[in-house]
């Protein structure tokens, strides 16, 4: 009889399942299936939890610094390195998290691609040239567009918090009186990062051949609508603020954005 505590026979005989020869191509194929979804899953971890977006910044941080093309070569493209292809392929992610030009996108969605992107930008310079200077132009319209949007422009100056008048116009009312000044939206200080970010990597007038400057005509609603948003969300914070400031002095280095500050009239 079989002694108390044996392994039977039959135990004995079942053992680790035995993988499969796979083709390099097989394989290829199921790697491509897992990374194909992986950065949409990652951008909504960040939507989900504003907190965890310092995370998918660092997660696609890794993503563009390695070596070999995650997601492959685009077609009939020159060759490139893998950072540069993965920085392709976040880039286009990102876009496509925005979804199309001209509609506002989600405020989640805003608030997390435009800090990932801030982010990518200031550490890794693929990110840049990913975009290259047409993407950047573009982009720089789109963030404009969506800023305007944040404001009501049918609200009255008094609800704003213009209360008060000082030297013969109206003034945002102090704090400890009444109701605090109206506030800005919280994805408009992620934006006004990101735009600031953006208008440092182009040049506002032509330097050298074979360069474009930014279109005069960007520049200018640029100026205007920084100071519109000024304007309507008095009591808009610190972030806010400093970001409107650096993307006003950047703009206001060249004479045709001091000129559009001085000549500027509120709409509000």
């Amino acid at each position: 009889s079989q002694a108390a505590g044996a392994p039977s026979q039959d135990a004995t005989a079942v053992g680790p399942p035995r993988l499969g020869v796979v083709a390099l191509e097989e394989f290829q194929a199921l790697v491509g299936e897992m990374l194909e979804d992986l950065l949409p899953r990652t951008l909504a971890f960040g939507r989900s939890s504003p907190k965890a977006v310092p995370v998918v910044a660092e997660t696609m941080a890794f993503f563009v610094t390695l070596a070999v093309p995650l997601w492959g070569s685009e077609p009939n493209s020159p060759p490139k390195s893998g950072p540069e292809e993965n920085a392709r392929v976040v880039v286009k992610a990102c876009l496509a998290e925005l979804g199309e030009a001209g509609l506002l996108p989600p405020a989640d969605s805003l608030a997390c691609v435009t800090q990932v992107l801030a982010n990518l930008l200031h550490r890794r310079p693929q990110v840049a040239s990913a975009l290259g200077d047409d993407g950047i132009s573009e982009l720089l319209g789109r963030l404009h567009r969506w800023s305007l949007l944040s404001i009501n422009f049918c609200v009255l100056p008094f609800r704003r918090g213009y209360r008060t008048i000082c030297l013969g116009s109206a003034a945002p009312v102090p704090p400890s009186i009444g109701d605090a000044p109206l506030a800005a939206p919280p994805w408009l200080t992620s934006v006004m990062v990101f735009a600031h970010q953006l208008l440092c990597l182009v040049d506002l007038v032509k330097l050298q051949e074979g360069k474009t400057a930014l279109a005069v005509e960007l520049q200018k609603n640029w100026v205007t609508g920084v100071l519109n948003v000024v304007y309507a969300f008095p009591g808009m914070d610190s972030g806010l603020a400093l970001a409107c400031i650096q993307v006003l002095t950047r703009l206001c280095s060249v004479q045709l954005g001091a000129r559009t500050f001085l000549e500027y009239q509120p709409r509000l």
